[in-house]
C-alpha cells in the first residue's frame, strides 16, 4: 500500500470510528423514502443561545394556498461499538394513543391542529403514535459507570427539538403569523450497534432482557419539554424498514393535517370554535385548549 492509499485508509477508519458513517446511512434511508433530507443541520440551543448540530433532520412537507405544513425528524446518530443500548420499559407507562398525539413537539398551529385530530381513530393507528405494551421509560448504555450515554441523548434530541421550535416560532408573534405555518417535529434516535429491553416479568417475578431492533419511549425527563417526550430508538440494521413505514404514514398525516388546518383557519376568521365542534373529546393527557385557541378565545 503506497502513502496515498495508507493515509485514506486511516482517514475512513477515523471516520468510522467517530460515526460519521453512520450519518450518511441514516440521511439516505430517508432520502431514498422522499424525505428532504440535510446533514449537520445547526440550531440555537434554546437555553445556552451556542449553535449546536442535528446530526440528521429529514423532513416532508405539503403547502397550502401561502402556508405550510412540515413533519420534520430530529435524528441523533450514535455509534454505540462493544457498549449496547438497555431500555427500561413497564407496563405502566403507556398512554393513550389520543396523549401521544397531542403532547407532540410542534408549533402552534401544528399543536392546535394535533390537538383537533387526538381522537382520529385512523392518526391513532398510525404506528407514528402508537403506544406499546410496554413502553420505554429510561434506559442506559451497558458496561458504563459515570457518565452515561443513553441519558444524554435523550436529553440532548429533546433539546435540539424544542430549541428547533422555537426558531420556527422567534419571528411569528400573532395568530396570523402562527397559521403561515405549522411544523411537527418528531425525536429519533439511531445507533450502530446492539439495543435490549429490560423489563420485570408479571408472571416469574425475575428481570428479562430481550434483543430489539426497535423501542419506543414516552419520556418524562427533559429539561426542555414538560409533557411526555414520545420518541424511538431504532438499530441502523432496521431503519430502511422503520422510514419505508412511516414514509407512507408521514405522508398521509399531511394530507389529514392539511384537512384540519382549513378548519383552524376558520376558527381564527370567525374568532370562535364553531368549526371544530364535530370533534369529539378525548384523552390527550392534557387540561383545556392548546395555547393558540386560548388566545382566539381572549
Amino acid at each position: 500500500m503506497d502513502k496515498q492509499d495508507d493515509i485514506k485508509a486511516r482517514i475512513l477508519d477515523w471516520m468510522s470510528h467517530e460515526g460519521y458513517p453512520l450519518e450518511f446511512k441514516v440521511a439516505n434511508s430517508f432520502r431514498s423514502n422522499r424525505f428532504q433530507t440535510f446533514q449537520g443541520h445547526y440550531i440555537k440551543d434554546f437555553k445556552t443561545e451556542i449553535p449546536r448540530e442535528i446530526d440528521v433532520l429529514a423532513q416532508m412537507s405539503t403547502r397550502i394556498s401561502e402556508s405550510f405544513l412540515r413533519i420534520s425528524y430530529v435524528v441523533e446518530c450514535k455509534k454505540t461499538d462493544n457498549k449496547p443500548w438497555i431500555i427500561f420499559t413497564d407496563y405502566s407507562t403507556q398512554i393513550s394513543p389520543g396523549a401521544c398525539i397531542s403532547q407532540s413537539i410542534a408549533t402552534k398551529s401544528a399543536e392546535t391542529i394535533l390537538w383537533i385530530l387526538a381522537g382520529d381513530k385512523e392518526i391513532q393507528n398510525l404506528s407514528i403514535f402508537k403506544t406499546p405494551k410496554r413502553p420505554g421509560f429510561n434506559g442506559r448504555q451497558a458496561f458504563s459507570s459515570q457518565y452515561d450515554l443513553v441519558y444524554s441523548t435523550l436529553q440532548s434530541i429533546m433539546s435540539a427539538c424544542y430549541s428547533k421550535r422555537l426558531d420556527y416560532e422567534k419571528h411569528h408573534k400573532n395568530l396570523e403569523d402562527n397559521l403561515s405555518f405549522g411544523i411537527l417535529l418528531i425525536p429519533l434516535i439511531v445507533i450502530e450497534g446492539r439495543l435490549f429491553e429490560t423489563f420485570y416479568n408479571l408472571e416469574t417475578g425475575d428481570i428479562d432482557i430481550e434483543e430489539k431492533d426497535h423501542i419506543r419511549l414516552h419520556w418524562r425527563g427533559s429539561e426542555a419539554w414538560p409533557l411526555h417526550s414520545t420518541m424511538d430508538i431504532v438499530t441502523i440494521k432496521y431503519l430502511p424498514d422503520f422510514v419505508n413505514k412511516i414514509s407512507s404514514e408521514t405522508a398521509f398525516l399531511l394530507d389529514k393535517m392539511a384537512i384540519v388546518f382549513q378548519l383552524v383557519k376558520q376558527c381564527v376568521d370567525q374568532k370562535g370554535l364553531e368549526p371544530i365542534k364535530d370533534f369529539s373529546n378525548t384523552s390527550r393527557g392534557v387540561i383545556g385548549l392548546p395555547p393558540l385557541l386560548r388566545e382566539l378565545m381572549k
